[in-house]
């Protein structure tokens, strides 16, 4: 997981927010399969969200696919996800594809920011017009596209290099492209360095930005702008 990760390019508005509260999951493990379901209730009757995977994976490929729907506290459609993923071994290489469609008609914060904008014990509440065009900034339509590839050195080191892609299809088109390369290379069996190089390059309206190890990013100062990301990094496991 770093700047060079697919799901960077939905970072803002964030397109892959899934957590939920009073959820319960279930999974299972037999042999190459791999499966999980999780829901979430706001009461007995209505379902808040509901998500299942499947995966069959063994040392030379593996597949799968994900999908989860969600609704938001005014009951709207919100966030849908499907995903389609396959990776597979040939001989030191590791190529990995993904497919990703990604819909939010209803943002999913959508009627919390509208109340809090318009709400009418502020000092200077937020015209209704202008509270709903913000809203709107938050909605979701687009595919998203991975493929990678991770050579295997004689010395246990990596290298990967991947190529990601949004294509935006809401009015702003703010399409996005990013490809870089990743090192890791072991100085021992629980000690990695890490070196991640990563470039962003927005289309006309898009304004994209990377952001660190283990965290989303952000934009770029105007829209048009592209970014770079180098992160370098050493990780220890106990």
């Amino acid at each position: 997981q770093s700047a060079l990760s697919a799901g960077q390019l939905l970072a803002i508005p964030v397109g892959a927010e899934i957590r939920v509260n009073n959820s319960v999951q279930y999974r299972i493990v037999q042999g190459p399969i791999s499966a999980a379901a999780m829901a979430s209730f706001e009461s007995i009757t209505q379902s808040r969200f509901l998500g299942l995977n499947a995966i069959y994976k063994t040392d030379k490929f593996s597949v799968g696919f994900g999908h989860n729907q969600r609704e938001n506290s005014a009951g709207q459609r919100s966030l849908r996800t499907t995903v389609f993923g396959a990776s597979t071994n040939v001989g030191a290489f590791a190529l990995s594809g993904m497919y990703a469609d990604v819909n939010e008609a209803n943002p999913v914060a959508g009627p919390t920011l509208f109340a809090g904008l318009t709400d009418p014990t502020l000092p200077v509440p937020v015209p209704v017009p202008i509270a709903n065009a913000i809203v709107d900034r938050l909605k979701q339509d687009g595919n998203l596209i991975h493929a990678g590839v991770r050579y295997t050195l004689p010395n246990a080191s990596h290298v990967t290099l991947a190529v990601n892609r949004f294509n935006d299809k809401r009015a702003s088109n703010a399409d996005v492209t990013s490809y870089g390369v990743a090192y890791t290379y072991p100085f021992s069996k629980r000690t990695n360095l890490n070196v991640v190089l990563t470039k962003f390059n927005n289309s006309a309206n898009g304004q994209a930005a990377p952001g660190g190890n283990g965290y989303l990013g952000g934009v770029t100062a105007s829209a048009g702008t592209d970014s770079t990301s180098i992160a370098v990094g050493l990780r220890h496991t106990f």
